[in-house]
Parts: structure tokens; C-alpha cells; sequence
């Protein structure tokens, strides 16, 4: 009996120790949700007249890499804000609406793995244009009501992209030539961890 009583010990210690080994032998989960790693992003945009660069207008804005919108799956957006109001006649009884004019700009981002980050980027740029010559009044529809009421035109530049980054690195994702004017517009994003 008692030899009984010890192999039956013995048999439940030789079952309960793979499942034991095992236990220990499985990695441990690591956190679903990754922590906040703050990084700074630079938007440049630059207009070129021929090679001539005309105008550089940088913005920089902290996003935090990981964070999340309400506890979602996707990231909090950090947005900017630049610009002004123009007032904006609607008919002839003198109603007016106001347009924003200026930079905007809306940008989340994700770690990877591999310690880059996945970068979501929207950037519009606009501003009052008036044509500087018939060929272009005309090209841009302003002859007629619109001049005669004194009106702005407004121009813009809009991109949005999705892309991988590395600290430090710097890309030149997005460029147009505005139809009227032959100029060149570019932008450039930089970004960097904070340290």
C-alpha cells in the first residue's frame, strides 16, 4: 500500500512537470498597447519659380507616437492651424461668408517594430491670389462678376500621404505645379524623436 501510495505520487509529479516546464518555458505577453513616444514634425512648404525658391513656410507640431483616439484602434490626430478669415461675398443682397485662408495641418503616428514610424499626414495650403495679367484673368474664370465685385481668388495645395519614417530622417514626399502660375510647390517632412 504504501509502495502504492508512493508511485502514485510519484506518476503525479512526472505529469505535472511538463505542464509546469511548459509554463515557465512560454514568453510572457507583452502590453497590446504600445507606450507614448513623443516626436516632433517638421512640414515644410516651398514654392519655385523656375529654380528660383520664392517662398519657404516651415511648421512644426508634437505628436505623440501610440496614442489613441478614445481607446481605439487608431491614433489621436494632432492638428495646426494657421491663417485668416476672408470675407467672402455670396450674392447680390450682401450676404458674406467667411473662407479660411492659411496652412493646415493633421498628423498621427505609430511605432513599428523595427523602431521607425508609421506617419499619417495631411497638409493644405492656401492663399489669396489675384492674376497679375489679362492672359491669366482670364485663364482662371476672374473676368466678369467676380472683379467687378472686387473678390479674392483663393489657391490651394493640398496632400496627405502614409509612409514609414526613421528619426531623423527627412522626405520630400509631395509636389505640384499650380496650373496658372507655372510655380512649383513642394513639401518636406522631417521628423524626430524627443529626447
Amino acid at each position: 500500500m504504501k509502495t502504492t501510495k508512493i508511485l502514485a505520487a510519484s506518476l503525479v509529479a512526472a505529469m505535472t512537470l511538463p505542464i509546469a516546464l511548459r509554463a515557465q518555458d512560454k514568453p510572457q505577453p507583452k502590453s497590446l498597447i504600445p507606450s507614448l513616444i513623443p516626436l516632433r514634425v517638421q512640414v515644410v512648404f516651398s514654392e519655385y519659380e523656375g529654380e528660383k525658391k520664392i517662398a519657404t513656410l516651415p511648421y512644426s507640431i508634437a505628436v505623440n507616437a501610440n496614442e489613441r483616439q478614445d481607446g481605439g484602434l487608431f491614433g489621436r490626430m494632432t492638428s495646426l492651424r494657421m491663417g485668416i478669415q476672408v470675407p467672402i461675398g455670396t450674392g447680390k443682397n450682401g450676404d458674406i461668408n467667411y473662407q479660411n485662408v492659411g496652412t493646415d495641418v493633421d498628423c498621427w503616428a505609430a511605432s513599428t517594430e523595427d523602431g521607425s514610424f508609421h506617419v499619417s499626414l495631411s497638409a493644405t495650403r492656401s492663399s489669396l491670389y489675384t492674376p497679375s495679367s489679362d492672359s491669366e484673368r482670364k485663364s482662371v474664370g476672374y473676368v466678369g462678376a467676380v472683379e467687378a465685385r472686387g473678390e479674392p481668388m483663393i489657391r490651394r495645395f493640398n496632400a496627405s500621404f502614409n509612409r514609414l519614417l526613421r528619426d531623423g530622417q527627412t522626405i520630400e514626399n509631395t509636389m505640384g505645379t499650380d496650373p496658372v502660375t507655372g510655380h512649383l510647390w513642394k513639401i518636406a517632412v522631417t521628423l524626430r524623436a524627443v529626447k
